[in-house]
């Protein structure tokens, strides 16, 4: 497992004092999606105060309420995505002042990297780290006895990386059915020229026998590594390719002793489950002046939300939903 990266090392060891946590604050548009499985079949636009608050699993502070009357006439309320919780509660609540409503909540995952890759690796049980290498080795032999894998962070490098990392993404089930590949438009590209430019942006691509099979793409920020987007082609599934490549990508990302956390963001996996070391409880919640308009759509929607769970739970029970997971990521033999 070899590469070229040259970066300047920066340790870093304490954790930071905390400051005072400010939230990026927008005005714009936000979807109150509805949806059958992966299918979104409609969506009602909110225009809202978007307030993006700092999360830090070292952080227990809750963000104050937000204060509705501060806001402009024609704005609906304040959407927080990923805002910490400290504890689950109902998904709507009312008062005489607003509407709370929490879309969906989950444990926001992390890698605290201040230790080092040894402590790190050390967390996992010796069954795990040897299933780990195993990995590795079954991938290493597959590939001619060697692993082919590349590092992108400079300016000169995103359109390559950007080019393979496409040609991986169109082949996955998450392009293809929730469109969470790797964007495509050259806004994005462009972004991440910048990032490059500052040295902000890591890109890392597997191969096997010249082609490209896995990528990762992680933006960084203020000492903080983003889980961008990964995908793997599922024609090499058995290979764990995405697991394989989150494995390098991590240990180069140690090597460069110059971040403070690995930021798996929003949402559950079993891949985040496996790989993090800390976690923080979060919610994707709304605060919506209490109006029968906004009252209607958040009723509308958490009606269908329950109906969903209560069939998916129905179809989980025959053993479908296992079937139907298997055959839309090309596993079920279909001759």
């Amino acid at each position: 497992m070899t590469h070229d990266d040259t970066a300047a090392a920066v340790i870093i060891g304490a954790k930071p004092p905390q400051s005072p946590a400010v939230p990026v604050r927008s005005i714009g548009e936000v979807p109150l999606s509805f949806w059958i499985g992966p299918k979104k079949i409609a969506s009602i636009k909110l225009r809202v105060q978007n307030e993006r608050w700092p999360i830090d699993p070292f952080d227990d502070r809750l963000p104050p309420p937000p204060a509705l009357t501060m806001l402009p006439g024609d704005v609906a309320g304040v959407y927080r995505p990923s805002e910490p919780q400290a504890e689950l509660g109902p998904a709507l609540t009312r008062s005489d002042s607003m509407l709370r409503y929490v879309v969906s909540s989950y444990r926001r995952r992390f890698i605290d990297m201040a230790a080092g890759f040894d402590i790190y690796m050390a967390k996992f049980s010796g069954k795990t780290r040897s299933t780990l290498r195993r990995k590795i080795r079954n991938f290493e032999k597959t590939s001619d006895g060697r692993i082919d894998w590349r590092i992108y962070r400079r300016p000169a490098e995103m359109d390559e990386f950007h080019a393979f990392a496409r040609a991986v993404s169109e082949l996955t089930y998450q392009e293809k059915l929730f469109d969470a590949g790797i964007p495509a438009d050259t806004a994005f590209l462009e972004s991440m020229r910048s990032l490059a430019e500052a040295d902000a942006v890591r890109g890392y691509i597997l191969f096997l026998k010249g082609k490209p099979i896995s990528y990762l793409y992680c933006p960084i920020e203020d000492g903080r590594v983003i889980y961008g987007f990964l995908g793997f082609d599922p024609a090499h599934a058995g290979l764990s390719a995405g697991t394989v490549l989150q494995m390098l990508a991590l240990e180069q990302l140690f090597s460069e002793k110059r971040y403070r956390l690995f930021d798996f963001t929003e949402g559950e996996g079993a891949h985040k489950t496996l790989f993090s070391t800390e976690l923080r409880l979060c919610a994707n919640v709304f605060y919506l002046r209490p109006s029968l308009k906004n009252t209607s759509y958040v009723r509308l929607h958490l009606a269908s939300q329950r109906m969903f769970n209560l069939a998916d739970s129905v179809v989980a029970q025959s053993g479908l939903k296992a079937w139907l997971r298997r055959k839309i990521r090309g596993q079920v033999d279909q001759h």
